[in-house]
């Protein structure tokens, strides 16, 4: 009978033959091309020879492998190897998208399933691992499942795992919050606390609070703004380019292109009383000519200004959904309310009219159809 085919990558038994000083190590090893070859390694002693042949045996094993991954690999040990790869292929990851890729990777993937073997990587213990995080923390949940999906794509490439177990796991439901602008009244009651007496450091706030509403632009835009960025005694009237953002991943800088990348920059007209206050900031520029500095005259972390609001809509007594982001929100309610969706659309240079709508512009209750004719005909 035939001896069995040895499977690729495997070897078959060790034998050693020689005298002392000259021992030869042989085995049969299936290479990646599918021909069995014979390897051998020389040794002063059978010792010396068969770890030899174990060390060469090995190394050929890990080349037919990929040179990295196999099934005995972990979780931790994937993301190790497919995070440099990632890197190497998509080099206009940005700053921000790195630094949450890592962050989620160290912070809450490793310590959860890094010691998980591949093998042992199965759907279903991946699934109850996600759906416990998701419980604890959503976002970061779905971050997750994103980076390990394509971790796992990534070793199936590689023949680690048949299988990409992520793909059939369960997702998180889409969140039915609908965006939410500022009434008029709790404007009034935002802009009250904003002129009250704050502690030092704060002196910005109120001027901010007005520019970021009257341009709708995100926070880290606004803290960008510099005095190059204005063009305010334009004949057909004062503009302001958008075309940087304060990146809070550390260490902070000013990013030269908004959130959408070197495409995302946009040229827009604020109207006169936003016009006054940038006129008035550009007396007291700071450092680089930015218009927005703290007490130090350094850059502003959007992360402070995350918690200044937090406390001031605490002082108004403002709801929990009011955010920095909800200036932006107000504004562009108020645009589409008044001069249509597609006009909102257009001022902050969405790709879609739908993309507005969805995340930005508050939905008004209309009323139905005049239907008074038809009904008057069942009065009594």
């Amino acid at each position: 009978m035939a001896r069995p085919r040895l499977e690729i990558g495997s070897q078959g038994a060790v034998s050693v033959a020689g005298s002392p000083g000259a021992f030869t190590a042989r085995a049969r090893f299936r290479d990646g091309d599918g021909v069995t070859r014979a390897v051998e390694r020389g040794g002063a002693t059978k010792g010396a020879a068969r770890t030899a042949l174990s060390k060469a045996l090995q190394e050929r094993s890990a080349h037919i492998r990929g040179g990295e991954l196999d099934g005995g690999s972990t979780v931790a040990q994937l993301l190790a190897i497919w995070w440099p790869a990632k890197l190497l292929e998509s080099p206009d990851l940005s700053r921000g998208t790195k630094y949450s890729y890592e962050d989620i990777m160290g912070r809450i993937i490793v310590p959860g399933v890094g010691s998980l073997l591949l093998r042992e990587a199965t759907t279903g213990r991946l699934d109850r691992w996600l759906t416990a995080e998701r419980a604890v923390r959503a976002a970061q949940s779905d971050l997750a499942r994103t980076i390990l999906n394509q971790a796992f794509s990534f070793a199936a490439r590689r023949d680690a795992v048949a299988a990409n177990p992520i793909q059939a796991t369960s997702k998180s439901k889409p969140s039915k919050s609908k965006p939410q602008a500022l009434s008029d009244e709790q404007l009034a009651r935002l802009r009250e606390a904003l002129r009250a007496p704050r502690k030092r450091g704060n002196y910005y706030l109120e001027d901010w609070a007005n520019v970021q509403l009257g341009l709708a632009t995100r926070v880290g835009e606004s803290l960008a703004l510099t005095v190059g960025d204005l063009d305010l005694d334009n004949p057909a009237g004062p503009r302001v380019h958008i075309r940087a953002t304060v990146s809070a991943v550390p260490p902070l800088m000013r990013q030269l292109h908004t959130k959408d990348g070197p495409d995302g920059q946009r040229i827009v007209t604020p109207p006169v009383w936003v016009a006054d206050i940038l006129r008035k900031r550009v007396g007291n520029a700071g450092p680089g000519g930015l218009l927005f500095t703290s007490s130090r005259g350094t850059m502003i972390d959007p992360h402070h200004i995350q918690q200044a609001i937090r406390r001031l809509r605490a002082d108004a007594g403002l709801p929990d959904w009011v955010t920095p982001h909800t200036l932006r929100r107000t504004a562009l309610t108020r645009i589409a309310n008044v001069m249509g969706l597609d006009t909102a659309a257009a001022y902050v240079d969405h790709s879609s009219s739908a993309i507005t709508e969805r995340h930005y512009v508050e939905a008004l209750l209309q009323p139905g159809p005049d239907v008074r004719a038809a009904l008057d005909s069942l009065a009594p």
